[in-house]
């Protein structure tokens, strides 16, 4: 008991000791902030502490206890400690550290004006990974928080419901009486949502307990933040002296503690208490003190809060330029922040000062737009409240189901119907079972017979692609020795032979060349299916540069502009061939052009959720769309060799690249109307041959 009355300057004389506690597990790490007396002088005993540790669930749990300590401090320090925590707890997988870790992120980013999506996701996250490894602890806190987000939003009936649950479940799961803090948060903010709804009775009862249960525990900083709620309560039951008392008594033990938030808020409070007693000057006093501290310590909903306090105050006083100034301030920090409440009371403040400056045109324009934030709150609202309501709709219906399925279930497991009818279902059931067995093994032998087939083919095929690669490469030899010695007799004879006769050796020659040419271009396909794939990394936007150099002769004789769009990305695959696919489909761009007229090439390639897509794009003479699938055939050409060169087999390697590579390739062209030929590679590429 002594070690828990020490102060921190006192720990840090035998800072040794008390790291040694912790480590061995004597003294419990929740007790560390009662070493200190305020919210930094806790932090820095903790941050002593984590310098010393090795363990990394106790790492997590220490990050956790920093952050939820600048809670009231910095919001920028909570957020970033948080994200370490979160860091460290899914590296060590420590499931409960992770979920402390996401509710103290929702918290940060609840202080600071998020989205109130961005903030429940957080909360959610964290509630959901608390009830699988049943800490009751985090899911109520959880739930207190969701609570509080509605709240904010002006959503008091559903913020007062989350905050129910949360106290059902601390009631029911929770037993340890260390964690009645956070039964004291709990209830003072169900206090805050009856505040809200205008039952000001019933909200200063729930804050009264709070503040009480609180003391008899020891812990200040419950009645550090909720006195001013309290204060707030009895200022709208116009209790002001009172109220005045409770907001004075807050401010000096928020002081002691160091709980900067609270502190504004109660400034906050006292400035709306004194607006009402129409004490401006005093107002503005303590409406400058709130902003001074929100600025300095981070908390942009309080200072946008604060300002349009301020900019009402200074209209109230005359001093109309003031508040034009502070309303235009409140607007562009609402903005910031993205919270449309703000927002609202600032484009109000600011028509209102507006006016009575004459400056009616700019003073309409914000009360139009007042009045359009005003439609969107409402609807969130609407939403809200509607999906709320439709949830429990959803729950009690589904609960009143399964109680009538069960009670119906009863009655028919006493009846002598049941056993009959499971009786006859018992038989049903193993005719199906027969039934499908015989179907299975007739599909079982389908299958068989279906595999011998394949393997036959397969075996067929590699054997068709052995002979093709062999006669190519050996067809070779004699075709050049063909075209020598018919090159060799027309020279020779030359001046001997008619003009006919010289016809016929050209067709000989010219026959030959295109013959060889076929046999490269089927060496070519035969070695693409041969080779095995060298995959390694690509830049994409290198590869299509480099297709586009290469061919710059081509370019220029035919004038043609092109275009390349790619990102910085890398990619998987064989370098060789990739280049290889796009060269074809590059040049059949360049060639099949419209007559008189200079192409346009667009080359570009887009990623996707799970690969990335190409394209090659002309203006040229298209395709008809009844040829799609037979341009990627071998020798298949759907112009005659005098209209366009080539032996039609480019279209069918580029196929094969693509599926050795485990894409997708196809056209999409009409006649006359130019053509795009797309390609898709995965983005992980396995090396093998097809």
């Amino acid at each position: 008991m002594m070690l828990i009355r020490l102060t921190l300057r006192q720990a840090i004389s035998c800072r040794s000791s008390v790291i040694v506690l912790l480590i061995v597990g004597i003294l419990p790490l929740s007790t560390v902030p009662l070493l200190a007396q305020t919210y930094q002088e806790t932090i820095d005993g903790l941050r002593l502490v984590l310098n010393e540790t090795t363990d990394p669930q106790q790492e997590v749990d220490l990050l956790n206890e920093i952050s939820y300590a600048y809670r009231r401090v910095s919001v920028k320090k909570m957020i970033e400690f948080a994200e370490q925590a979160r860091a460290a707890a899914v590296a060590a997988d420590y499931k409960r550290g992770l979920a402390v870790a996401l509710k103290n992120l929702g918290n940060g980013h609840y202080k600071i004006g998020s989205p109130p999506d961005t903030t429940n996701n957080y909360y959610k996250k964290a509630m959901f990974a608390a009830q699988a490894i049943d800490d009751h602890y985090t899911h109520a806190a959880s739930l207190n928080n969701l609570g509080l987000v509605a709240n904010t939003h002006g959503s008091y009936n559903n913020g007062a419901q989350y905050l129910q649950r949360a106290l059902k479940v601390f009631d029911e799961q929770v037993a340890d009486e260390t964690k009645t803090g956070l039964r004291c948060l709990i209830l003072a903010n169900l206090g805050e949502s009856y505040f809200q709804l205008g039952e000001f009775d019933r909200s200063f009862d729930f804050q009264t307990q709070a503040i009480e249960l609180a003391r008899q525990h020891h812990i200040k900083f419950i009645p550090a933040q909720y006195l001013d709620d309290l204060a707030h309560s009895a200022a709208a039951m116009k209790k002001y002296q009172l109220a005045e008392q409770y907001y004075n008594e807050a401010l000096e033990l928020q002081v002691e503690i160091g709980d900067y938030q609270s502190s504004i808020h109660t400034y906050l409070h006292f400035m709306e208490m004194k607006m009402a007693q129409q004490d401006y000057p005093k107002a503005a006093i303590l409406g400058q003190k709130s902003v001074d501290i929100a600025i300095e310590r981070e908390f942009p909903i309080l200072v946008a809060d604060g300002l349009n306090k301020l900019s009402e105050v200074a209209r109230l006083q005359g001093d109309i330029d003031q508040a034009v100034a502070l309303a235009d301030s409140a607007l562009m920090v609402s903005r910031s922040i993205f919270n449309l409440r703000h927002e609202r009371s600032a484009s109000f403040n600011l028509a209102q000062a507006l006016a009575l400056k004459q400056d009616y045109s700019r003073a309409f324009s914000q009360l139009l737009h007042h009045h359009a934030l005003n439609d969107s709150i409402f609807r969130e609202d609407e939403k809200a409240i509607t999906k709320e309501v439709k949830a429990q709709y959803q729950n009690q219906l589904f609960k009143d189901r399964v109680e009538n399925l069960e009670a119906k279930q009863k009655a028919q497991r006493n009846s002598i119907q049941l056993l009959i009818g499971l009786i006859v279902m018992t038989i049903i059931l193993l005719a199906v079972i027969s039934s499908n067995l015989l179907k299975r093994n007739q599909v079982n032998r389908i299958i068989q017979n279906k595999n011998a087939v394949l393997e036959k083919y397969i075996a067929y095929n590699l054997q068709l692609e052995n002979f093709a690669y062999i006669a190519s490469h050996d067809l070779k030899t004699p075709l050049r020795n063909v075209v020598s010695f018919s090159q060799l007799l027309a020279r020779r004879l030359q001046h001997k032979i008619t003009s006919e006769e010289k016809d016929y050796l050209n067709f000989i020659i010219s026959g030959t060349k295109e013959m060889s040419s076929l046999i490269d271009d089927l060496l070519n396909y035969s070695l693409v299916q041969r080779e095995k794939l060298n995959v390694g990394e690509i830049a994409v936007q290198d590869l299509l540069e480099r297709v586009v150099e290469r061919n710059k002769p081509l370019i220029a004789q035919v004038g043609a502009a092109v275009v390349v769009k790619a990102p910085p990305d890398f990619i998987q695959g064989d370098a060789i061939k990739l280049n290889q696919l796009l060269e074809n489909l590059f040049t059949n761009a360049l060639k099949f052009h419209q007559p008189g007229e200079s192409p346009q090439v667009h080359i570009k390639c887009e990623e996707k959720e799970e690969e990335y897509q190409f394209e090659v794009k002309d203006q040229g003479i298209g395709i008809d769309p009844q040829y799609f699938e037979k341009v990627f055939m071998v020798f298949k050409r759907l112009h005659t060799k005098k209209e366009y060169e080539g032996t039609g087999i480019g279209l069918a390697i580029c196929k094969k690249i693509v599926e050795q590579h485990g894409g997708r390739i196809w056209v999409e062209s009409q006649l006359g109307q130019g053509a795009s030929f797309f390609f898709t590679l995965p983005k992980e590429v396995e090396a093998k041959v097809n």
